[in-house]
């Protein structure tokens, strides 16, 4: 007989932290499906004798990467993966124990569904259970065109977290090597979803995301000045204007473009001395283009608006940013305001 090939496939990531790893694996193998139903790959770019003597002795496959970004490590994940779905789990985050046996279930029940993202409950440094995601629907939600791709943004949080995320794995095999590319794999996994096929996105509470000083979450009860200076900021800027790039036309085109300018406002908005990536090109024009998405630049264009859309308003709207919250003139006079 020919080797069984695991239906579902799960893929834990960890970059330089021990901490929670174990606890993420064993949520992972105490699950209600047999586990002959599915695999388990954890990547992580370093090596713990400890760890790696578990994972063997668990059947769990330990892949090694030098690899920083996460992106990076999600690609490593799904070139070993076996199985016809993947699910997506960061180290410091949990599974509930029905979570691939519901994720398997919602896969059959919606055949034309590329990606899955479920509820989530937040718990503490210690696993306690602190409270849920209030981003979420009340009822499956199954988007399906452009505009409910850039609807899924503010009301359902469907691009956020890659721990709730499952994917079925044969549609994104031509994007395995510009994951490499991406630090937000998360943002990433949902806009490819969204040019593939449907996105569910289900009320269920399937995975507990912690809560604690080294996660991500915790930027935010940073100061701003801190915030800035760890260079998450502009590596933000710059990770959604490549996504731009490499996904344009697609249906989360303008949601891309939404992120980037959020991005790019805030960071003026807020800080005096942010100031955006040389290589992005933030003048007047542009920046309406990011506020208004294509379509609404369209209609600036068409006559008798051309001239007040096009040129009188994104330059109040430009001059308004520079005088009230714009303190760095030399940038702006360095690479022009056309």
């Amino acid at each position: 007989m020919g080797k069984h090939t695991p239906k579902l496939s799960v893929v834990i990531t960890a970059h330089n932290r021990r901490k929670f790893v174990r606890a993420a694996v064993d949520s992972v193998l105490s699950q209600s499906l047999a586990r002959s139903e599915y695999e388990v790959i954890v990547v992580k770019n370093f090596r713990d004798q400890n760890l790696d003597r578990y994972f063997a002795k668990k059947n769990v496959l330990n892949v090694y990467t030098d690899s920083e970004s996460l992106g990076a490590k999600v690609s490593e994940g799904l070139r070993c993966s076996t199985g016809e779905l993947v699910c997506f789990l960061e180290d410091d985050d949990m599974f509930a124990p029905n979570k691939l046996v519901r994720i398997k279930s919602l896969f059959a029940e919606y055949p034309d569904v590329v990606m899955i993202r479920n509820n989530l409950a937040h718990i503490d440094a210690a696993g306690n259970l602190i409270g849920s995601e209030k981003l979420s629907p009340k009822r499956a939600y199954v988007i399906r065109n452009p505009q409910s791709v850039l609807d899924a943004l503010p009301r359902l949080g469907a691009h956020k977290n890659l721990s709730c995320m499952s994917v079925r794995i044969e549609p994104f095999t031509n994007y395995f090597d510009l994951y490499r590319r991406i630090k937000a794999a998360d943002i990433f996994t949902f806009c490819v979803a969204s040019k593939l096929g449907d996105v569910l996105v289900t009320p269920e509470i399937l995975t507990y995301y912690r809560l604690h000083q080294e996660s991500a979450t915790s930027l935010v009860t940073c100061s701003y000045g801190d915030f800035v200076s760890q260079a998450v900021f502009e590596d933000q800027v710059r990770d959604r204007l490549l996504m731009l790039k490499l996904l344009r036309g697609s249906p989360s085109d303008r949601l891309l473009r939404r992120l980037a300018c959020w991005h790019i406002a805030e960071g003026i908005l807020k800080s005096k001395d942010f100031k955006p990536p040389l290589d992005v090109t933030c003048n007047p024009t542009e920046l309406m283009r990011f506020l208004v998405g294509e379509d609404g630049y369209a209609f600036m264009l068409t006559y008798p608006l051309r001239i007040i859309f096009r040129i009188l308003l994104p330059s109040l709207y430009w001059s308004y940013y520079k005088t009230t919250y714009y303190k760095r003139r030399d940038y702006f006079n360095s690479h022009g305001t056309r």
